[in-house]
């Protein structure tokens, strides 16, 4: 059975490696040895020469040599400067608002825009008169027409006959229970009650008159 061998006393090779580190070992070596020696050696300071020391003095400017500069005489007596006023530009940064509302005509073109109306009787009022005795007992029957005067609050304060039922006394009664029991809705004009006029037709007939 061989036993191993093992080369114990063969020399390392020189690599590159190695070379570059030997030679920075050995540059450190001679750094340290120039400081040893400077540091050891003995240092002198340079003597300043004996002797008096020599002041020169420094000449000054001559004061003849400065110029003094002229100013111009100004007679302010005669002077006359108009200074312009300062003039100030303000701006109004406040937004304006407008007022988007429709606008309301004046009141009189309002009261030009409400229609009018006409007159118109309050049925309720409108009932016949009664009938004349002596008319009845005559037999007499007829249509009385009639004009009639509305004031604004809607009474009729006038009535005319404009056709006749051809008897007098039925022609009476007709004016005079109108005027005294007829009501209307006065007419008005641009909002306001007016006076006006209208026409009626009052019957008289024995058979309706019960």
């Amino acid at each position: 059975m061989q036993q191993p061998i093992h080369a114990i006393g063969r020399k390392r090779e020189m690599t590159p490696e190695r070379v570059i580190g030997l030679g920075f070992v050995g540059l450190l070596h001679v750094v340290a040895i120039s400081a040893i020696v400077y540091g050891l050696q003995q240092h002198y300071t340079r003597q300043v020469p004996e002797g008096p020391i020599t002041v020169v003095p420094v000449k000054p400017d001559d004061p003849k040599t400065i110029v003094k500069p002229t100013l111009p005489k100004v007679d302010l007596s005669q002077q006359h400067v108009e200074v312009p006023l300062p003039q100030f530009l303000i701006h109004d940064d406040t937004p304006t608002i407008t007022d988007t509302r429709p606008q309301q005509p004046p009141h009189e073109e309002r009261v030009a825009n409400i229609p009018d109306t006409a007159t118109m009787g309050i049925m309720g009022t409108h009932s016949s008169p009664p009938y004349p005795s002596l008319d009845r007992r005559l037999g007499h029957e007829g249509t009385v027409t009639l004009k009639l005067v509305i004031a604004p609050d809607g009474a009729v304060v006038d009535a005319q006959v404009v056709k006749s039922s051809g008897y007098p006394g039925l022609d009476e009664a007709a004016v005079s229970w109108v005027v005294a029991h007829w009501h209307y809705h006065a007419a008005t004009h641009a909002g306001a009650a007016i006076s006006s006029q209208a026409t009626a037709a009052v019957m008289f007939s024995l058979r309706n008159s019960g």
